[in-house]
């Protein structure tokens, strides 16, 4: 706005020309003071708008946004093979060969070592003839598996039945020659006496070819035993693993049950974790977990929770839980791991930067932006996702509030550079 005083005071001397000259020449000092004192106002106002703003604190400034993020919980734990098993002898004997070492990669019924066979060779042998033995004894030939047999076609019972059938008939026709009184009574009772001898002839027969018959199956049973010992005296892998540990030399001689190998599962691999109680009831079989193992580089692996414990730990106050990964050789038994167990894919929630956050003796607290001014507000935070921290209490959505505010003040003049919001 232009000083409008020199104009005012040109038209009063324009108007009173009559005045003298030292009337005019007073009036024309005056204006020219008050046309001065006006530009000097102007520049003063500007200089104090100018102070103003050079006064005013300049901050960087976020929005608090609502984001989708993946809930998720963070437990630690070790590494674990699938199956373990220490191979140990069944079958005792010296040791004559053993195909595998540390380190060794093995399929299901690759041998891993030998016992010596000789002793049990023999044995075979013996067993053999038992059963040869046997079968000859109830009227079998000697070869053959087929041991099936009925009682009545064991020669001694054949040889009870026609001795019985003898004498049936001879009591019969002696009684019939006594009640026509041509025999006498005491022929009679002899032919009786010897019908109950071939009766109990008969029976004692029976149960002797039972008896063989049993003798045959024992037999069988006892070749059996040997065929299987004589197979258990090559120790096989019962599963695809590889070698942790080599207990047993060539010629050792290995007692039933002495350790020879400690062979491991390595694909799938196992996680064991434990879950804090406070956290357990989000965790069910079937969700997602990642594992994160440090040195191993690339994003992590992505695998199952496929065990849960069913009860808390009195002692720890945890609750046990397995996943399986896939393993491509690089996971080892025994590695210390995390796992992240994801609780929700997606979950709509407050963020905003961490650096917005301070933190004093327990209290969370931002400042944000109103009219310029910064104001101070506690908050409550939940979880964090990268950079940024969930705000569970405290803030709304599109709330601009300053980062790394240090010892900025409550109720301080603040200017946030154009844009500065969007971060």
């Amino acid at each position: 706005m232009e000083n409008r005083f020199p104009r005012l005071i040109l038209v009063f001397v324009r108007r009173n020309s009559q005045l003298p000259c030292a009337g005019v020449l007073y009036i024309l000092l005056l204006g020219a003071l008050l046309a001065n004192s006006g530009c000097g106002s102007r520049d003063a106002s500007s200089e104090l708008k100018k102070s103003r703003n050079e006064q005013l604190r300049a901050v960087q400034t976020a929005f608090a946004s609502e984001e989708p993020v993946q809930r998720s919980i963070l437990v630690n734990g070790l590494l674990a093979a699938e199956e373990q098993a220490v191979l140990s002898v069944k079958a005792p004997g010296r040791v004559r060969e053993v195909f595998i070492d540390l380190g060794s990669s093995v399929k299901a019924g690759d041998p891993v070592a030998q016992i010596e066979k000789r002793d049990y060779e023999l044995r075979l042998q013996q067993a053999r003839a038992a059963v040869s033995q046997a079968r000859a004894r109830v009227g079998l030939p000697l070869e053959g598996d087929d041991d099936t047999l009925e009682l009545e076609q064991v020669s001694i019972v054949r040889e009870a039945k026609a001795l019985l059938e003898e004498a049936t008939k001879n009591r019969n026709r002696i009684q019939e020659l006594n009640r026509q009184g041509i025999l006498s009574q005491s022929e009679l009772e002899s032919a009786v006496a010897a019908f109950l001898v071939a009766v109990n002839r008969s029976d004692e027969a029976l149960h002797d070819a039972r008896n063989r018959l049993a003798i045959l199956s024992q037999r069988r049973a006892e070749l059996a035993i040997i065929l299987q010992e004589l197979e258990d005296t090559t120790i096989r892998a019962p599963f695809d693993g590889m070698v942790q540990d080599r207990k047993a030399n060539l010629g050792e001689y290995l007692a039933a049950g002495a350790p020879v190998a400690t062979l491991v599962r390595m694909d799938p691999i196992r996680l064991r974790v434990e879950i804090p109680e406070r956290e357990a009831p989000q965790v069910k079989v079937g969700q997602s977990i990642l594992l994160h193992i440090e040195g191993i580089q690339g994003p992590p692996r992505r695998g199952k929770l496929v065990r849960l414990a069913p009860a808390v730990s009195q002692e720890s106050r945890v609750v046990l839980a397995e996943a399986s990964f896939k393993n491509d050789g690089s996971l080892r038994p025994g590695t210390f791991a995390q796992g992240e167990i994801v609780v929700k894919e997606a979950d709509t929630t407050l963020l905003i930067p961490r650096s917005a956050v301070l933190v004093f003796a327990g209290v969370e607290r931002v400042f944000f932006v109103s009219n310029n001014i910064a104001m101070e507000q506690r908050i409550t935070t939940g979880s964090s996702f990268g950079d940024k921290v969930e705000v569970v209490r405290g803030l709304k959505p599109a709330t601009e509030v300053i980062l790394q505010p240090g010892n900025l003040r409550s109720g301080e003049a603040v200017a946030a550079p154009r844009g500065a919001g969007d971060t």
